[in-house]
């Protein structure tokens, strides 16, 4: 049985993440400082520090925190027995990402308007992780055509860039109309990618 997180300790990590999260509504985060997240959370210097070393890990820490968020509503991936049940898989998880994506729009545009490095790449790896499993669950099932490294960043680019546009455009293009679009073109790089 896992053992449960001190709730100080959770209630701590939270209002040190919903501080950045508050301040990166106000500033860059290269102009955040550690004294500015302590005084928004109403946490002192030295509980912040026995916390994270820095910013920069509590930045990480919250991205990881979402992404666990998501992760948690996603389908288990012990579904994927072909390569049609991985594409369906694919574009189910799409489904969900669409509708997380919309439900906190205001937190994945905070992120990415941020255009810093750092949070870029956290986002990048973390996408580019997910589609590289269920890659590796494909090939387990039958032989890829292409390298996993080259087909999971050309998807990691190719979904996060479209669901962005999307989530920046989406009076021009109905969910309904993006869903379709997606379907197909998940469908159809699943048929081109296998021997």
């Amino acid at each position: 049985m896992a053992k449960k997180e001190d709730l100080r300790i959770v209630k701590t990590r939270r209002d040190l993440r919903l501080g950045l999260i508050n301040l990166l509504q106000e500033k860059k985060f290269e102009k955040i400082t550690v004294t500015d997240i302590c005084k928004r959370s109403l946490v002192n210097r030295i509980t912040f520090y026995k916390h994270y070393e820095d910013k920069h890990q509590l930045l990480n820490d919250t991205i990881l925190y979402f992404n666990k968020f998501f992760q948690d509503l996603l389908p288990p991936k012990d579904k994927i027995k072909s390569v049609k049940t991985a594409t369906l898989y694919l574009k189910s998880v799409l489904v969900i990402v669409l509708d997380e994506c919309t439900t906190h729009k205001d937190i994945i545009d905070l992120l990415t308007s941020q255009k810093n490095e750092i949070i870029n790449q956290l986002i990048n790896d973390l996408i580019e992780e997910f589609i590289s499993d269920i890659l590796v669950q494909i090939s387990k099932i039958t032989p890829l055509k292409y390298p996993i490294k080259l087909i999971t960043v050309f998807l990691t680019q190719g979904i996060s860039q479209t669901i962005y546009y999307w989530l920046n455009h989406q009076d021009a293009y109905p969910r309904t109309e993006i869903m379709n679009a997606i379907d197909d073109i998940v469908s159809r790089i699943g048929q081109t990618m296998t021997e």
